[in-house]
């Protein structure tokens, strides 16, 4: 009797681990529905592919939902909106490469029946461009400059009465840019405005204290957000007519290697939650900052990139959501902040982090006369910067991207000054005249990922690249929590960026980067999505 009890209940737990395995995987299968997909390539959606070392794929960095229900993608790589029906067919396609006045890479975009309004994100002087569905411009309106990338620009949004606004932090501060009558107006807004209520976002780090909280205000009404871990970001998705409602939220593990949840959380007019769906952010192969819209129904639509497609998926909604997070561990001990040197070597120099990040702004922060050898010279394996193309002589600001370079500031200076080129995008094809090195040409300057890092730490000697970094002795893993201005969040082989803080509604970082063609050292405002699973945050062991 003992032996056949036993076998039952080896039977029974055999049969809940198999049911368990089910649920998860049923789990899984069930987050998003594929509506269509878009091949990668000229006929479709193109990325730019890093096919070296140290060199960024991206691809797409927006889609959204049209009054009519078709879908429009930011085909950035190709300078082209592509629209689609629901079926995936291809409507319309504008070519941005026509416009009299070119855009240099955009970052966002929105849909209204009056046409179509893209964010030029990478230009030096950012822009909203109002096109018609032919691809005629109808109207192109400046951003002034305090509302830039590095005061934290990252997509805009339209109004009730179609007024254009512009938004910094993922939305925790919005502007109104134009107003309804077609004219600038600049005007602070304490939050969205619909149907006659106002919906304002409180991340954790703008009005709590605690890292797990934050909440969004309706009128007079707060809606609390709890995490179990740290609040990444909080963010307005869309209002329906009917007063309800969506937002996106990242939940960040503290964890070295940076792992992220982003979750839609649907809420009906009273602001009870009746909703949880979860983003597929997983298995994307490039960053896509606006991959969450929702169509006139009040479905919800997610954008996936694959290696070879691109996704458009319906999110379903359950009650309740299992943890893909590592759970919190008890009395966690951060042992770095033990180390009241961080692990410096007596005898070694060290830098402050108020000195990484003085010398980080130095960089975004450098005016420089570029005259048009510097802007628009040839030489074998130039590629030039996309945020130079077009334009003529004058004085400009930040360090262009240079593949392999490591120049600083001054060093990049008196190399335009002497008639170098400013930057260099192309790594593949070698210039015979220089050390050898496979996509290095001599006459272009300027300073890739991991120089720029090198060079704000105060590393002197050889070149290191991403791979230098995430081996090297200089270094040690950190986690998301014990992160300070001045470390960095590094994808050995493919890029690195400098962490300078996350208290805003995402994170702010410096780099020297290709993505949206800003091709230059720059500060921007990114998510928490755009590092999950393949970023890990580590520190130089001579800072202090």
């Amino acid at each position: 009797m003992r032996k056949k009890f036993l076998i039952s209940l080896k039977i029974v737990g055999i049969l809940g681990i198999i049911v368990l395995l089910i649920g998860l995987f049923v789990d899984h299968r069930l987050e998003a529905k594929t509506m269509f997909s878009v091949p990668v390539g000229k006929d479709g959606i193109q990325y730019e592919k890093g096919e070296t070392e140290d060199t960024l794929t991206w691809g797409p960095p927006a889609f959204t939902v049209a009054p009519d229900g078709s879908f429009w993608i930011a085909d950035t790589v190709g300078n082209r909106l592509l629209n689609y029906d629901a079926n995936g067919n291809m409507q319309n396609k504008i070519n941005l490469d026509d416009l009299d006045d070119p855009v240099v890479g955009f970052g966002d975009l929105e849909v209204t029946t009056s046409g179509v309004f893209v964010l030029d994100i990478a230009a030096v002087t950012p822009k909203v461009v109002h096109l018609s569905f032919s691809g005629t411009r109808l109207e192109s309106y400046e951003i002034p400059e305090s509302f830039g990338l590095e005061n934290g620009l990252t997509g805009i949004a339209v109004g009730e009465n179609n007024e254009i606004l512009i938004e910094l932090e993922n939305g925790a501060q919005i502007y109104q840019l134009v107003d309804s009558q077609g004219k600038i107006s600049i005007i602070h807004l304490e939050g969205y405005i619909r149907n006659g209520q106002q919906y304002t976002i409180h991340p954790s780090n703008l009005k709590y204290s605690d890292a797990t909280h934050g909440s969004i205000a309706v009128d007079n009404k707060i809606i609390e957000t709890l995490v179990t871990h740290n609040l990444g970001s909080l963010q307005l998705i869309n209002i329906n007519e009917d007063n309800s409602f969506y937002i996106a939220v990242e939940e960040v593990g503290d964890d070295s290697i940076i792992q992220v949840d982003q979750t839609v959380r649907r809420y009906d007019a009273t602001g009870k939650l009746t909703g949880l769906a979860r983003v597929p952010i997983s298995k994307n192969h490039t960053y896509i900052a606006h991959n969450v819209a929702v169509g006139p129904d009040k479905t919800v639509y997610v954008m996936t990139t694959g290696l070879n497609r691109v996704k458009i998926q319906r999110l379903r909604f359950f009650k309740s959501l299992r943890p893909i997070l590592s759970p919190v561990p008890k009395d966690a001990e951060k042992s770095i902040e033990s180390d009241k040197n961080g692990g410096i070597t007596s005898g070694v120099s060290y830098i402050t982090r108020s000195s990484v990040i003085s010398n980080a702004n130095t960089y975004v922060n450098n005016r420089k006369y570029l005259n048009s050898t510097n802007i628009n010279g040839t030489c074998a394996g130039r590629g030039q910067p996309g945020w130079l193309k077009g334009k003529k002589a004058g004085t400009y600001y930040s360090v262009a991207y240079d593949w392999g370079g490591m120049d600083s500031v001054s060093e990049y200076n008196s190399y335009m000054d002497s008639g170098k080129m400013a930057g260099d995008i192309d790594y593949n094809n070698p210039n015979p005249s220089n050390d050898g090195s496979v996509g290095v040409e001599i006459c272009s300057r300027g300073v890739d990922c991991s120089g720029f890092v090198q060079r704000v730490w105060g590393i002197t000697g050889a070149k290191l690249g991403t791979w230098d970094l995430a081996s090297s002795s200089k270094v040690k893993a950190i986690t998301f929590s014990e992160l300070k201005s001045g470390d960095i969040l590094n994808n050995a082989g493919i890029h690195v960026v400098l962490f300078s803080s996350s208290n805003s509604n995402g994170v702010y970082v410096y780099e020297s980067v290709v993505e949206y063609n800003c091709d230059r050292v720059v500060k921007r405002n990114t998510k928490w999505t755009r590092y999950t699973g393949i970023y890990k945050a580590y520190r130089y062991n001579s800072i202090e």
